[in-house]
C-alpha cells in the first residue's frame, strides 16, 4: 500500500503590528507573517508540529521572531494570528482516528454481547476461535496457534467439539478461513470429538483461549 506522509506549511494572511519596537531602529510599525506547518497523511493533516512568525520593520528592514521578541508581544502577534477556529482543522486525521477507534470499540462491545449470549445458549454449529497452545498444552504447535473448534452435539455433561485438522500463526488466518464458510466434519474437521464441560467452556472463553465464537446466519426467506 502507497502512504503519502510528510509535512506541509501554510502561510496566514500577513498583520500589520504596532507597537512593537525595533531593537535596531525603534520603529513600532511592523509587518507580521505566520505559518502553520503540519504533518500529514494522504493530504489529511493530523497535528500541528510549529507555527513559526516574524516581524519586519517597516523601517529598517529588521527581523524578529519568537526567539527575538519580547514575551508580551509574542503572545499578542500569536492571538491575531492563531485562533481555535484555524487551529481546529489541522487535527482532522487524529479527530477521524478518535471516531474510528470510538465506533470500533462500540462494535467491539456488540460482538462481546453477542458473544456472552452464544456461550450461555451455544448451538450446534456454533464455532469457537481458539488458541490451541493453551488448550492442547501438551502439543508443540510450533507457532501454528489458533484454530477452530464446531460444535456437534449438546448434552448433559458438556459440548462435544470437533477440532479444525488445520491451525494458523494467527487470529485472523481462522477467520479467513471461516469466512470461506463454515466447516464440515471429513473436510477441515477431525472426525473424534472432544468434550467440554460447560463450566470450563465459560472458563475457556474468558481466559482469552477461546478468542471468539461465530453463529452462521440463517437463510433469510
Amino acid at each position: 500500500m502507497l502512504f503519502i506522509y510528510g509535512i506541509r506549511s501554510k502561510e496566514h494572511s500577513a498583520q500589520y503590528i504596532r507597537n512593537v519596537y525595533c531593537k535596531e531602529c525603534g520603529h513600532t510599525n511592523h509587518h507580521a507573517r505566520a505559518f502553520t506547518r503540519y504533518a500529514h497523511l494522504f493530504w489529511i493533516p493530523f497535528f500541528i508540529t510549529s507555527r513559526p512568525l516574524q516581524l519586519v520593520c517597516d523601517s529598517c528592514g529588521n527581523t524578529m521572531d519568537k526567539r527575538t521578541l519580547p514575551v508580551e508581544d509574542l503572545k499578542r502577534i500569536k492571538h491575531a494570528f492563531f485562533s481555535l477556529w484555524n487551529t481546529l482543522p489541522y487535527f482532522t486525521g487524529l479527530a477521524l482516528l478518535l471516531l474510528i477507534a470510538f465506533f470500533s470499540y462500540l462494535d467491539g462491545q456488540d460482538k462481546k454481547q453477542a458473544e456472552l449470549a452464544m456461550l450461555d445458549r451455544p448451538q450446534v454449529n456454533d464455532v469457537y476461535l481458539a488458541d490451541f497452545s493453551k488448550l492442547f498444552t501438551d502439543i508443540d504447535m510450533e507457532g501454528y496457534n489458533y484454530g477452530a473448534l464446531k460444535i456437534t452435539s449438546l448434552s448433559d455433561d458438556g459440548i462435544s467439539f470437533a477440532v479444525s485438522k488445520e491451525s494458523y500463526t494467527t487470529r485472523s488466518g481462522v477467520r479467513k478461513r471461516l469466512r470461506k464458510g463454515f466447516p464440515e466434519p471429513g473436510d477441515y474437521l477431525d472426525d473424534n470429538d472432544i468434550l467440554i464441560s460447560y463450566e470450563s467452556v465459560r472458563e475457556l472463553y474468558h481466559s482469552g483461549t477461546f478468542a471468539g465464537i461465530h453463529r452462521e446466519e440463517p437463510l433469510r426467506r
